[in-house]
């Protein structure tokens, strides 16, 4: 009788480990490459070895390990606005992309491969978002964004 009870409360905690530990997880990588998912108004990202420090707009960002979506900046345009992204990123490890997502949703990858490069990009009337998107990604990346125009950028916390 004893056994069977133990075999019942050992049964038990394995099935409450296995609903608890299936609800936690996430599939980055599909996520990665799912601009609906990419666009909803949550970030959601698990980070490792992470560092920010920015100075007069200025940023340099490291993460050793990147998983997920994490808002970054906020752009604010009444419609005759563009930013001008100057940066030095290398992908140590992994899937990594910026992005920017429009006041209606519509996703425009600005980079996700190591490169050095300046590009510019107009930006719609409203608010949009500046986020990083990774895939199990370790990055070191240089970056500046610069409003031009009407256009205001703004590094969130």
């Amino acid at each position: 009788m004893k056994s069977i009870k133990q075999i019942l409360v050992i049964a038990l905690c394995l099935a409450l480990a296995a609903c608890v530990f299936s609800g936690c997880s996430n599939d980055w990588a599909a996520d990665y490459d799912d601009d609906e998912k990419i666009a909803s108004s949550s970030s959601s990202a698990s980070t490792a070895g992470s560092s920010i420090t920015t100075i007069n707009n200025s940023s340099v960002i490291k993460y050793s390990t990147f998983n997920g979506k994490k808002d970054m900046w906020k752009v604010e345009s009444n419609g005759a606005g563009a930013i001008t992204i100057d940066y030095a990123l290398q992908i140590n490890k992994g899937r990594f992309k910026c992005v920017l997502v429009s006041p209606d949703k519509d996703v425009t990858v600005l980079f996700y491969e190591t490169h050095s490069t300046s590009t510019s990009v107009n930006v719609p009337e409203g608010k949009s978002i500046i986020k990083f998107v990774g895939d199990d990604a370790g990055i070191d990346l240089n970056i500046k964004i610069t409003g031009g125009g009407d256009a205001v950028v703004r590094m969130l916390d």
